[in-house]
């Protein structure tokens, strides 16, 4: 397989994997491995060093072909990773993936039992994913996050195997719940939801929610738990902009700790797109690469923001 520019990947992790062997920090002597990559972005330049990162050449592919991907990459900055990645087996992130890959590195395993949080909602039409992200204030502005997702029984027994290994990793981190049935039931969410809040004992005081699908579970929210501290987020580059660079500023410093791999994969998958006006946009590359628990972030982010005053 060629290099791509999406980390934590299931592909990429299959990757580093192999890089373990062949560094030798365990040994698989039934595993056998050809990795062909270039040393170095400088030898990009140097037509004479192609050949380790594709042994074809020549054959199969021509110089010219390289050789216009490298101008191309030159002149193309959107196209440059992708040429790196593919061509000369460089790993790159996408040039607008939103967060670095340090960013999305987790930290320690967090307990925020019986904290008081902000609760972000991202629902689906029932067939796909269904998130929620907590938020928990903390000292020196440190925001602790955990994420709670959902998709229907039959969603996951339709993923591919790369894909489904990849969630298997969620369920058992209890990052995922699968929930019986063709397509979620909003209120078999909102059940199980309440009932995981109310075993970690979280304090929500504000609810942020995409408008998106949401009225029957936001209005039983309100039925139950009163009507302050919800907050509409609509999504559109001139409302998530501001909300998205701060959510950026923290990830930059490490202040978002967080500790599940399924935060790592949504925020390894988020792009954004500009507006003329320097506006971005919260989007996926593809509709496989989920970015749920990152927008959720985003609903909590606001709510809290505009509920401050109840975390005092």
């Amino acid at each position: 397989s060629s290099e791509g520019t999406v980390r934590n990947s299931a592909g990429d992790n299959m990757k580093m994997e192999l890089l373990n062997i062949l560094r030798g920090e365990y040994s698989d002597p039934h595993t056998s491995i050809f990795y062909y990559r270039l040393d170095d972005l400088k030898e990009v330049g140097d037509p004479s060093t192609w050949l380790k990162a594709q042994p074809n050449l020549g054959a199969t592919v021509s110089y010219e072909t390289y050789q216009r991907d490298v101008e191309r990459a030159e002149h193309v900055p959107a196209a440059r990773n992708d040429i790196l990645a593919k061509r000369f087996g460089i790993p790159m992130e996408g040039y607008t993936y939103f967060f670095t890959y340090e960013e999305t590195l987790r930290h320690n395993r967090q307990d925020f039992w019986g904290m008081p949080c902000s609760i972000g909602v991202d629902l689906s039409q029932g067939d796909d994913f269904t998130a929620f992200t907590f938020l928990f204030p903390l000292s020196r502005g440190r925001f602790g996050v955990k994420t709670r997702c959902y998709i229907s029984e039959r969603t996951m027994l339709r993923l591919p195997g790369a894909t489904r290994q990849k969630y298997e990793e969620f369920l058992q981190e209890g990052s995922l719940m699968v929930l019986e049935g063709t397509v979620l039931d909003m209120m078999n969410v909102y059940e199980d939801l309440e009932a995981f809040i109310a075993d970690c004992e979280y304090d929500v005081r504000c609810l942020g929610f995409d408008p998106y699908n949401a009225k029957e579970f936001v209005t039983r929210w309100e039925n139950e738990n009163g009507p302050f501290g919800i907050e509409k987020v609509i999504q559109g580059a001139r409302t998530e902009s501001v909300p998205l660079g701060e959510i950026k500023d923290m990830a930059e410093d490490r202040k978002l700790l967080f500790d599940q791999s399924m935060m790592t994969f949504t925020m390894g998958n988020a792009i954004t797109l500009e507006d003329t006006n320097g506006n971005r946009k919260l989007l996926k590359a593809r509709r496989e690469n989920k970015i749920d628990s990152v927008a959720a972030l985003m609903d909590a982010w606001v709510a809290y923001k505009l509920n401050k005053d109840m975390f005092d």
